[in-house]
């Protein structure tokens, strides 16, 4: 069993909370999501919280269920988070 990540990347918070911001502003439940995309509504929720990475399989079905572009994710970081991939 993979164990959660203890201290989660900054990029994976930052879209875990788009992710449950445009679930939300849907009125979609975890459970109604996670059935769409075929995994449980403990993963969502940990999708959500960052504590597990989001596939990028899921990810791409996950934009579908809720209709969005995969960017939507990405947009509104902070320069900080925007910058990280160039200390790579």
């Amino acid at each position: 069993m993979k164990m959660p990540n203890i201290n989660p990347n900054a990029i994976d918070v930052h879209v875990g909370s788009r992710l449950k911001l445009k679930r939300m502003s849907l009125g979609l439940s975890l459970r109604e999501l996670a059935e769409q995309i075929g995994v449980t509504t403990s993963l969502i929720n940990k999708y959500e919280d960052a504590s597990v990475r989001i596939p990028v399989s899921n990810l791409w079905n996950i934009c579908k269920v809720l209709e969005v572009d995969i960017s939507y994710f990405y947009q509104d970081m902070s320069e900080e988070l925007l910058s990280y991939n160039s200390k790579i």
